[in-house]
């Protein structure tokens, strides 16, 4: 997770710096504002009010290493109304939650969830009038 992280860092700077929508490097592609998601995609992930800015997509092409997904959402709703949401999907769609946990200091809420086809999804929800989502979905750990 952490070299997905890095690699949509630096992939955000590329795409910052051009104008062109969507980045492809080896197995990461990166799309600023897409129009859609990658058909292995979740999608009742995505926030129903909410904009998709971001999306990165390593793809190892695997069967058993699928890909990985990092996702940036922007919606007007607030944070307490997309946190509620996200609980409830999980619940709903028997997600175990592993944690759920509010950090006052930073302003952001994280949840994290594993799904019963040993999918694990991080969402961090940033506090304020309008709700920052970040998504990070991967295949849970083998081990």
């Amino acid at each position: 997770m952490k070299t997905l992280r890095i690699a949509c860092l630096v992939a955000v700077l590329a795409l910052s710096a051009c104008g062109d929508r969507t980045i492809h490097s080896g197995d990461l592609t990166l799309s600023r504002n897409p129009a859609e998601f990658p058909q292995d995609f979740p999608p009742e992930l995505v926030y129903p009010s909410g904009k998709p800015k971001l999306l990165g997509v390593l793809d190892t092409a695997g069967f058993w290493s699928p890909a990985q997904y990092a996702v940036l959402i922007e919606t007007t709703d607030q944070a307490e109304t997309v946190i509620d949401h996200y609980l409830n999907l999980l619940k709903r769609d028997n997600w175990q939650i592993l944690q759920s946990r509010h950090f006052e200091k930073d302003g952001k809420t994280v949840i994290v969830a594993e799904s019963f086809v040993q999918q694990t999804v991080t969402i961090v929800v940033e506090d304020g009038e309008a709700a920052r989502v970040k998504l990070y979905l991967k295949k849970s750990s083998d081990d």
